[in-house]
């Protein structure tokens, strides 16, 4: 089999690329409350007493929790983003994109209002993408091997 790259593959490159930024972004959060509450390296979260005592620590908590939430499903959206545009690279870019504008908005939500932001204003436009590139993903391989499933 040979693998062609669509004409329009840059976009899905570039929409790949706007993960690493979002990881950026996301550290820098983590960074900016981690200062505010005071929290030493290596405590990954503040515990109870700490929350208790500083907000600050709350809301370094929640930036930590909306950064490896994305961290969790960051390989499957970045591996659908890059085989779903073989074979529809603009899908695979919307899809992208919304990802990363969903993940901003989830991030801002979840730091700003806690557990009960996080969905607020769009933010949950990021959640549902992790499964619909999982469908994506598995819709292009079995393109790719000649089976017609519609």
């Amino acid at each position: 089999m040979q693998l062609v790259l669509p004409d329009d593959y840059a976009y899905v490159l570039l929409t790949a690329s706007s993960y690493a930024f979002l990881n950026v972004y996301q550290s820098r959060n983590v960074s900016i409350q981690r200062r505010a509450a005071g929290i030493k390296y290596p405590q990954v979260y503040a515990d109870k007493a700490q929350e208790d005592a500083n907000p600050a620590a709350f809301k370094f908590n929640c930036a930590q929790r909306a950064h490896y939430n994305t961290l969790e499903s960051a390989n499957g959206v970045l591996f659908g983003t890059l085989v779903t545009g073989l074979r529809y690279p603009m899908l695979a870019t919307g899809m992208g994109v919304l990802y990363f504008i969903g993940r901003i908005i989830y991030t801002r939500g979840y730091t700003a209002q806690g557990p009960d932001g996080r969905n607020k204003s769009g933010g949950i436009l990021g959640g549902g993408m992790p499964y619909l590139f999982a469908l994506s993903t598995a819709l292009t391989a079995f393109q790719m091997l000649g089976l017609k499933l519609f």
